[in-house]
């Protein structure tokens, strides 16, 4: 917990027994499950609904004495005591527990779970599935930072008596420790048997901090878990045959209680005070800009938004904090968990974080979700974007200013266009420009050439490079993945190792991001400037053959080589949706040259030749690997079967081999001589700008 998270003042008597009763209300008991007939089975620990039909618990609470997992057999049950009634249920997630031998003596009540011998089980938590609904089910508030609690606090458990109403335990406790990320907690009273595995609450700031574990000898020190603990939650602690998750439980179960406490706060849930209710209430709450719904608001939201790295979560969470760079540890899984990194005692400084990493987070989603189709998540991003730009409303005009900087999309893409001056000089001579892209053929200009007569190719690459690092950078922005690098590139010179810019500038631009090359003269906007000799249904074989190949159900490849291509134009035409012409020639000129241009006028989007490519004549064996390997790279390894890659990753798969041989993998190092055809007909180049009626001094 921050220096901010607290007022340090006392919780009135009010707010204190609404904290009790909303605790209370969500603590249940764990046993074994009822019987017809059946004496009552004695209580093993205490839990707490954390999302609907959801139970967290400690590990060492479900298991027998035999080590095996109670409610894992066949049929095996639990029993989850609420409200004077057991519903059923079943262990489905299980993270550390202890060792047998312990387990043994603690269930056979030869020996309690203790402070000294529990410390070595971390993080023993677990969670439980209802397999009954229990009506109107209640659910914690489960903290959103990182910390423990520095002030006032509560236990709470469901202790093993006769009566339901009975069953219920609380005491008032402080921190005193932490020993190996655990809390050591005094009470105010001794703790009884069967705690173990209910909550402890801070007062303060009215919300779960943590799990009770274990006592002491004396029933007075109290070992407790974080609930940050739990974000060590994944599938491999899931149990087969019970029910699950998801790929990824933690972020799953965080999105089910968020939403619930926000559908709690509709209007026409009731009368009932509620977490946030009583949070607003509280002393620490005064004086903050950012306030428990803003919270209560954002989290929604990103609930509904796609699951992040958490790479990218700790990107934008530094940057929001104004700490680019830095590194959290450990790291931060969810959205949720950024944001609970954002509390700072400064309200102004803490409510202009929190909506900068709102708006960092729908330039982030912008990008991931270009081209997916996905409306339903786009439809969330413009909501929590329009959200935090009325909620800036409150700040000054110059963090305004900021965050509607930050509340525009990160381009995706950095263009490089080659463009042609309109005259001969001695030799093909070109303007050049660097452009931001944004998708579905949306460019920003960022810098051009100032030549008033051209420049060669070479010479117009080495000015491009001058410019292009800043580009980039720019591109990339805060919290986002590396954006592609696009180059636009006349027919002649498509062979270009553009994935190798920037070599002596540090390491090739290759290495960091995807690079590919387009077509120059392939464009929406107009007659084609380039090519006018090409058939007037050009644009259209174009646009269908990128609608195929994403679409593909198989990739595979299409050799051109040798003498000449070994199809001509009607034969490629009618390649199946899924074919990638693969052309081992140089290009720049004879054969290679035909073959590649043959690629072009049939239309495909995509397509892959080598930057040191065989002049004409037949191939060798470095041609047969070159083809094996593109082969295997789109998915149909020799003697295995196809593996599902798609159009639309296949830049990155090449990044992720040039990485592998710049590491030493020399069965990668194939890639370095790749130059990949990838003109995305969705999203088009920019209309070319009329040409220029300069002329060279004679």
């Amino acid at each position: 917990m921050t220096a901010a998270a607290g007022s340090g003042e006392p919780v009135g008597r009010e707010q204190f027994d609404e904290l009790r009763r909303l605790a209370r209300e969500a603590t249940v008991g764990v046993r074994g499950p009822d019987s017809p007939g059946a004496a009552r089975t004695r209580g093993w620990g205490s839990g707490f609904l954390v999302a609907p039909g959801w139970v967290l618990t400690c590990a060492h609470v479900l298991v027998h004495a035999d080590g095996r997992h109670r409610g894992t057999g066949p049929d095996e049950e639990l029993g989850i005591v609420h409200g004077g009634r057991t519903y059923r249920g079943r262990l489905a997630y299980h993270l550390a527990g202890p060792t047998a031998a312990a387990q043994a003596r603690w269930t056979d009540g030869m020996e309690e779970p203790s402070v000294p011998s529990a410390l070595a089980i971390q993080p023993d938590l677990a969670l439980v599935r209802l397999l009954e609904e229990i009506p109107a089910q209640p659910c914690v508030w489960l903290t959103d930072r990182s910390g423990v609690p520095v002030g006032a606090a509560h236990l709470f458990g469901r202790q093993d008596g006769g009566q339901p109403a009975a069953e219920h335990w609380n005491a008032s406790c402080r921190l005193v420790g932490q020993e190996r990320e655990q809390l050591l907690l005094d009470a105010d009273a001794r703790v009884p048997r069967g705690i173990s595995g209910g909550p402890l609450v801070d007062l303060e700031l009215g919300e779960v901090s943590g799990v009770v574990k274990a006592r002491s000898d004396t029933g007075t020190t109290v070992l407790a878990v974080p609930v940050s603990a739990l974000r060590a939650l994944t599938s491999a602690h899931h149990l087969p045959g019970t029910p699950d998750l998801g790929p990824r439980p933690y972020d799953a179960l965080m999105r089910l209680h968020d939403r619930w406490h926000a559908d709690r706060q509709r209007a026409g849930q009731g009368t009932t005070r509620t977490w946030a209710d009583v949070q607003l209430k509280l002393p620490a709450a005064a004086g903050r800009k950012r306030t428990v719904l803003d919270r209560l608001r954002v989290l929604d939201l990103l609930a509904a938004l796609p699951s992040p790295r958490p790479a990218v979560v700790g990107r934008i969470t530094a940057e929001a904090l104004g700490t680019p760079g830095r590194a959290f540890s450990p790291r931060l899984p969810t959205w949720r968990d950024g944001q609970g990194m954002l509390y700072t005692p400064d309200p102004t400084r803490e409510l202009r974080a929190f909506l900068h990493f709102a708006l960092l987070i729908a330039a982030e989603q912008d990008r991931t979700l270009q081209n997916t189709g996905d409306t339903e998540s786009a439809r969330h991003v413009e909501a929590l974007r329009d959200w935090a730009l009325w909620r800036s409303g409150e700040l000054g005009p110059e963090d305004r200013e900021a965050l509607g900087t930050a509340a525009r999309a990160l381009p995706s893409t950095v263009l490089v266009e080659f463009l042609p001056v309109p005259y001969d000089d001695g030799g093909p001579v070109f303007d050049w420009t660097i452009s931001l892209g944004y998708g579905g053929g949306s460019w920003t200009p960022a810098v051009a050439g100032d030549d008033p007569w051209g420049l060669s190719f070479e010479r117009a690459v080495w000015k491009v490079e001058r410019h292009l690092l800043d580009a980039l950078e720019d591109a990339d922005g805060p919290g986002g993945s590396s954006a592609r690098l696009e180059v636009a590139l006349p027919a002649e010179h498509l062979g270009t190792a553009v994935h190798d810019w920037l070599a002596t500038r540090g390491a090739p631009v290759g290495l960091g991001r995807a690079v590919v090359v387009r077509d120059a003269a392939r464009r929406d906007g107009g007659a084609d400037p380039w090519a006018a000799d090409r058939g007037a249904d050009a644009r259209h074989r174009w646009h269908k053959r990128w609608h195929g190949v994403t679409r593909a159900h198989g990739l595979h490849t299409v050799r051109l080589s040798g003498e000449g291509s070994g199809l001509g134009l009607d034969a490629l035409r009618e390649q199946p949706a899924g074919a990638v012409p693969v052309l081992c020639l140089a290009i720049d000129s004879g054969p290679g040259s035909v073959a590649a241009s043959t690629v072009l006028e049939s239309g495909y989007a995509v397509a892959v030749w080598s930057v040191d490519g065989h002049p004409p004549g037949p191939c060798g064996k470095e041609c047969d690997t070159f083809h094996t390997r593109v082969s295997d790279l789109l998915g149909r390894p020799a003697g295995q079967p196809p593996e599902a890659v798609t159009i639309r990753e296949l830049p990155d798969k090449i990044v992720e081999l040039r990485r592998n041989a710049q590491d030493g993998d020399a069965e990668a190092a194939w890639a370095g001589r790749v130059v990949l055809l990838y003109d995305d007909a969705g999203n088009p180049l920019p209309s070319p700008a009329p040409p220029r009626v300069e002329f060279p001094p004679s």
